[in-house]
């Protein structure tokens, strides 16, 4: 962990339960949100989030909890500290005993432990989870100190086949003359899109309720990019249900990822056939598109792994366009690297979700945690899924060619240290009044790789037809634009660059954001001149407004002479 993540987390303040309802009586006997700040020397955001949060504090006050609490549930971390204790002993003794040992092998002792612990610790502790994944692996061997210990095929078996296949592929890429920019991966991994840290209230009242569980509602993902990272792919998203609620109204061409729905099944996997659509559809005129405008010759070249999704008689679907697949060992290796990006694109979704919830908790109009994460839909998370995929920077996707193809590969910097977004996280917790550890956050992040169990698929497949139920029964009004309604829109907008300006005595730098405002909103400034153009035509004006000729019924019975009426538009 980096000393700036230290230092951030030295600095955290826990606040008690009994400080918490001093702080709630003293704003409902009428104190100031300033007034109070200063007393108890906390930020008015904080003050203001305790106070919209005062019946959930009540209501655990009630169920017992000690006033000198600074959470709902006790910590877990002597859990994982004893669990690791005792693995890293056991590791040891087999090491000594020159037993071979493979992750699996760990993976499956420690939630063997842990469970034993768990057991061990009792009462408050029901909601604690630990999933044993790649990642704690990976930060547990370092705080073991085992990083001397080698697993079986853990080195062994893969350089062999990596090295065959990278100068099978360096003879090809020089043979057919491919450029960095022309050679494409992508990777399908699993997203838990509405899923909170297993500590977090949220979380634990979820786990009461029977049945659907929204933690529980799994979608696909498809992630690509180039070899030298200055293009990604616009995410493939694979859900369960072809029309969700969320998504009505909305047209899904419109959408920053490309929407597929596997209707057979509510796992939402990738199929055959939904990849083959992608591949025709969608990856290969974004791929010509790109080598247009950066003057590239249209020539790619996909490497795929050996997913059954994938079918075999892709490389005859285009003539610009070569398909290799690789080996199963290579592939293992591949996955391995792509993984780190995979890892950072969760935590940057995470961090995403929080920075919004603090957004919403704070703002003018303010709504509790609880609130915000009742209006999260899946309309939501693929924003936010964009978000996390645009911030993905191509120093993190780089890395993926560095053992595969060393050749082709430049000097980027590393990518954000995981630790950090985590703390990032946490950090974003405490304004939310959630008592989160770093290993809270890892845990979620892990948990994405877990498997829908058949009461998960029978749940979310319930759901399904309630919700294909509900969608029929929904009525949401049609988008559209009114002239009248963006030309106020605009004239807002004027007002409140005004304001800017007003405050700012950057002259230089207000320029620069008044320009970059206008040059991103130019798109509605063309619709609004269209349905100007097309509302005004032949429309008289007085004193500015704008005016239609309207017959009255007694000018038409009457005389051609009655003056018209004229009607305000």
């Amino acid at each position: 962990m980096s000393e700036s993540v230290v230092m951030s987390s030295r600095k955290r303040r826990s606040i008690t339960m009994e400080t918490k309802m001093d702080i709630i009586k003293k704003m409902e006997s009428g104190g100031k949100v300033c007034e109070v700040a200063r007393a108890f020397k906390l930020n008015p955001s904080t003050i203001r989030t305790i106070c919209k949060d005062k019946v959930r504090i009540r209501d655990h006050l009630k169920n017992t909890v000690s006033m000198h609490s600074t959470m709902i549930c006790k910590k877990r971390s002597g859990v994982i500290e004893e669990m690791e204790r005792l693995v890293s002993e056991w590791i040891k003794d087999q090491h000594q005993r020159n037993i071979p040992l493979s992750l699996p092998m760990i993976q499956i002792e420690a939630r063997n432990v842990f469970a034993d612990v768990k057991t061990k610790y009792g009462k408050g502790y029901e909601h604690v989870n630990f999933n044993a994944g790649h990642g704690w692996y990976n930060r547990f061997r370092v705080r073991a100190n085992l990083t001397h210990v080698r697993l079986m095929g853990e080195a062994a078996s893969v350089e062999k086949p990596i090295k065959v296949c990278s100068k099978f592929l360096w003879d090809m890429i020089v043979s057919e003359g491919y450029r960095p920019e022309q050679i494409f991966s992508v990777i399908e991994t699993g997203l838990f899109w509405k899923r909170m840290p297993s500590r977090t209230h949220i979380a634990q009242e979820e786990e009461t309720l029977l049945g659907y569980k929204a933690s529980r509602d799994k979608l696909t993902l498809l992630l690509g990019k180039n070899a030298a990272g200055d293009c990604k792919l616009k995410p493939l998203l694979v859900y369960h249900s072809e029309d969700p609620i969320a998504l009505k109204g909305i047209v899904k061409a419109s959408l920053p990822i490309t929407w597929m729905a596997d209707g057979t099944a509510a796992s939402a996997r990738i199929t055959q056939k939904l990849f083959t659509n992608w591949f025709y559809n969608h990856f290969i005129p974004q791929v010509e598109n790109y080598c247009a405008e950066n003057g590239l010759p249209f020539k790619i070249l996909l490497l795929l792994d050996n997913a059954p999704c994938y079918p075999a008689h892709l490389d005859d679907f285009h003539a610009n366009v070569k398909v290799v697949y690789l080996t199963s060992n290579t592939t293992s290796n591949l996955q391995l690297i792509d993984q780190r990006a995979v890892a950072n694109f969760n935590a940057y979704y995470l961090r995403t979700i929080f920075k919004e919830a603090v957004k919403a908790v704070e703002g003018e109009n303010g709504v509790t945690f609880n609130e915000f994460w009742k209006q999260y839909n899946i309309y939501k998370a693929i924003k936010n899924i964009d978000a996390a995929w645009r911030e993905l920077k191509s120093i993190n996707v780089n890395g993926v060619w560095k053992n595969l193809i060393p050749h082709i590969t430049n000097d980027f910097y590393r990518h954000e240290d995981l630790d950090v977004v985590a703390q990032n996280v946490v950090d974003l917790g405490t304004e939310l009044l959630l008592e989160l550890e770093l290993e809270d956050v890892h845990q979620v992040l892990e948990s994405h790789s877990e498997k829908l169990t058949n009461e998960d698929l029978i749940n979310l497949e319930l759901q399904k037809q309630e919700n294909e139920d509900a969608y029929e029964e929904k009525v949401v009004p049609e988008k559209h634009f009114s002239y009248k309604q963006l030309s106020e829109d605009f004239s807002l907008l004027d007002k409140v660059l005004a304001s800017f300006e007003s405050q700012d005595p950057n002259t230089g730098r207000f320029t620069k954001v008044y320009a970059a405002v206008h040059d991103a909103i130019a798109c509605y400034r063309l619709i609004y001149d269209e349905k100007k153009k097309k509302d005004n035509s032949g429309a008289p004006r007085k004193n500015g407004h704008i005016f239609k000729k309207v017959l009255t019924v007694q000018a038409i019975e009457s005389s051609t002479s009655t003056p018209p009426l004229l009607l305000e538009l």
